[in-house]
């Protein structure tokens, strides 16, 4: 029974989605008066949530979370907020003043050719901003600020401290923390990144440099995925990965912390390592692995998921998925509120969510294929139907080889992450060896490119579909109705209570599988010999 209750808490779920409906609204609004009206709203519900909570155990309970969780946002929002407005940031943008200011880049500068001209040269990275000049006055800041450069850039990695000169704009970019961006005229490189920063971007160049020699398609593909760098990815290749749903794979996420945390526990375990060492050993991995590929919110929530699980595991117990994702959900909110805008933050989150729901009784819905091909077949399923009414809304186009695609994909991932991994690290010591290994993972990076193109010829491999809002209810609702003919049409097979995958009646399998966070063959129903038959 125990198992069926921590399978079915839902807890903090309200207490996230409020969460990120506030930290919409923060970020939205800019008005610290507003902000600080709902704030004090929100501690009278509190105190009333309080007072009567003895009465309400339940529902109190759950609301207290949301209303702590709310206030938690709010006030991370509201700090924020005054932050990004020192100096008079936010007028000065408004303004499109001419300024120069000095700060530390907190991402690598890469090329951002124009729409309408793909041969510019043009480079843009993320600073955040410590010190404002603008129209004879100087004063401390504390924002970020998307800045784009003419031409290629040179020695700007993350922890580079700048100083530039230019216009401000309106271009933020969606997600990253930025409030604005900084046409640059001038970038002069006052001290260059140092200590964990340094030691990452060599290891970055270290992978860039042994992946030189491979062919085009694998000189961009390696980097991409192991350390998120498609800098040199060809547009061919790229856009055939966009047509058939593979672009994830070059986007750092959760696929590549849990390909980390595998192979480091699955050594762990061969070397007879205690609990507590394997615990140990996984945090350092999945720290490390996100300092190299840098904390963008997919490897931030993919990490702190792991965190939960190491948690679980040095104390005995397996994590529960939806709540370590609700309370992963909740501190990377309150840490950064502008993250509730980030599209690769809300397809991470929401992919998750639908693996953990719906992987399982995907798979109770795939009774007649082998066990491996359920479990492969399950989880981008899974990940497909909960993302498509969003990426309509980013591309309004669909794709008939999404699944097939990442199916016939997956078997190349865990090589070419970990070849790559091991080529990065090993660089340092040995060129001749990491260059090995980089071949290795471009034969398998060699495989995906080959099923991007050939599902990207394929007939409907691009279909057209309503723009906007329209469109997502629309395939939300084509999503929802699929299940359900499936659901039903697997209810009618005569055979289904014999195969390998039966279960009690309905389209679900036993919460209990979804507790233990594995897909596993339900067990046959329970008989009930009270009566004779």
């Amino acid at each position: 029974m125990s198992e069926r209750r921590e399978a079915t808490d839902l807890r903090l779920v309200p207490a996230a989605l409020g969460a990120w409906a506030a930290a919409l609204g923060v970020t939205a609004v800019h008005d610290s008066r507003a902000t600080l009206l709902v704030a004090l709203v929100c501690v009278g519900l509190l105190l009333v949530v309080v007072v009567v909570r003895r009465r309400l155990a339940r529902a109190a309970g759950g609301l207290l979370l949301g209303l702590v969780a709310v206030l938690v946002v709010l006030g991370s929002g509201a700090a924020h907020g005054v932050a990004e407005n020192r100096g008079g940031l936010l007028a000065l943008i408004d303004e499109r003043a001419v300024v120069n200011v000095t700060g530390v880049l907190r991402s690598d500068a890469v090329p951002a050719p124009t729409p309408w001209d793909p041969t510019s040269e043009r480079t843009r990275f993320v600073v955040a901003v410590t010190e404002l000049q603008a129209r004879g006055r100087s004063s401390a800041a504390g924002a970020r600020l998307l800045v784009t450069v003419s031409g290629p850039a040179s020695g700007l990695v993350r922890g580079t401290e700048v100083r530039i000169s230019g216009r401000l704009t309106a271009n933020a970019l969606p997600g990253s923390g930025t409030v604005g961006g900084l046409a640059a005229r001038e970038v002069v490189i006052r001290r260059a990144a140092h200590g964990v920063d340094a030691g990452v971007a060599r290891l970055r160049a270290g992978l860039l440099a042994v992946t030189d020699g491979l062919d085009p398609r694998a000189r961009g593909l390696v980097p991409g995925m192991t350390l998120g760098d498609t800098s040199r990815l060809p547009p061919d290749t790229a856009a055939a990965m966009r047509t058939v749903g593979l672009t994830h794979l070059t986007a750092v996420s959760g696929t590549h912390v849990a390909v980390v945390a595998l192979v480091i526990g699955s050594l762990a375990v061969r070397l007879r390592a205690p609990r507590g060492v394997r615990a140990a050993v996984a945090a350092v991995a999945i720290g490390g692995f996100v300092l190299l590929v840098h904390p963008e919110p997919s490897v931030l929530r993919a990490a702190l998921m792991g965190a939960v699980g190491i948690g679980g595991l040095l104390l005995g117990r397996s994590s529960v998925a939806v709540p370590a994702l609700a309370a992963t959900v909740i501190v990377l909110l309150a840490t950064e509120p502008g993250l509730a805008r980030s599209v690769g933050f809300t397809l991470s989150v929401v992919a998750t969510a639908a693996i953990v729901l719906l992987a399982v009784p995907a798979a109770a819905l795939l009774p007649r294929l082998p066990r491996p091909l359920v479990h492969a077949v399950a989880v981008p399923l899974a990940a497909q139907s909960a993302c498509g009414p969003i990426l309509v809304l980013l591309d309004p186009h669909l794709s008939l080889w999404a699944v097939p695609a990442n199916l016939a994909a997956a078997p190349a991932v865990l090589p070419a992450t970990v070849l790559g991994l091991l080529a990065t690290l090993v660089e340092p010591w040995s060129v001749t060896v990491a260059a090995a290994l980089a071949h290795g993972a471009g034969w398998a990076t060699g495989w995906i490119a080959e099923v991007a193109e050939i599902g990207a010829g394929l007939p409907g491999a691009r279909l057209g579909w309503q723009q906007g809002a329209p469109g997502a209810v629309a395939l939300a609702a084509l999503t929802a109705l699929a299940w359900m003919v499936l659901a039903r049409a697997v209810r009618s097979w005569p055979d289904r209570a014999a195969g390998p995958h039966a279960s009690a009646p309905g389209v679900g399998a036993p919460r209990s599988l979804l507790a233990r966070g594995r897909l596993v063959p339900c067990p046959p129903p329970r008989v009930d010999r009270s009566h004779p038959p």
